[in-house]
């Protein structure tokens, strides 16, 4: 499980996830659920995404298949992020893309900083669900703050 330990000081706004509760500075746009189909596999993904002019923060977690899974972490990283990043309109930062683990789990990390302002988003690949956090914003320190803010608890 994925949980906010610390959640940014000025979160106003907190979405309970069932196994997760997320804050955010304001409250989200955006809290739905999306079918979506990444090669043949239909996920059930569900997000909130809170923006405004200063920062875009989005918080998504899917559950995936066995069968899906058997593919190996290397492969489903690649397509969930090849999928996001399309989905974004992006497809440019995957050269940012770094390899990355947390607690022995598979992931992927994107980081670019100009100035104090930059973008941050991490995918995780925990047993059979799948994370993605992002965050773009004027004021880095709190794309950081916000993405460091989750810890792993337990699987």
């Amino acid at each position: 499980m994925l949980v906010q330990t610390n959640g940014p000081l000025d979160s106003l706004f907190y979405f309970n996830f069932g196994d997760c509760s997320v804050g955010f500075p304001q409250t989200p746009q955006t809290i739905k659920t999306d079918f979506i189909v990444i090669d043949t596999e239909a996920i059930d993904l569900r997000k909130i995404i809170c923006e405004n002019t200063l920062e875009t923060y989005l918080f998504a977690r899917a559950y995936l298949s066995k069968s899906y899974l058997q593919k190996g972490s290397k492969s489903v990283l690649n397509e969930i992020t090849s999928y996001f990043l399309g989905d974004f309109g992006c497809e440019e930062l995957e050269e940012y893309a770094k390899n990355i683990t947390y607690k022995g789990y598979p992931g992927r990390e994107f980081k670019i900083v100009e100035d104090n302002s930059g973008l941050v988003m991490k995918l995780y690949l925990v047993k059979q669900k799948f994370y993605l956090l992002l965050v773009a914003s004027d004021h880095l320190k709190k794309a950081v703050n916000f993405i460091d803010s989750f810890q792993l608890l337990s699987a």
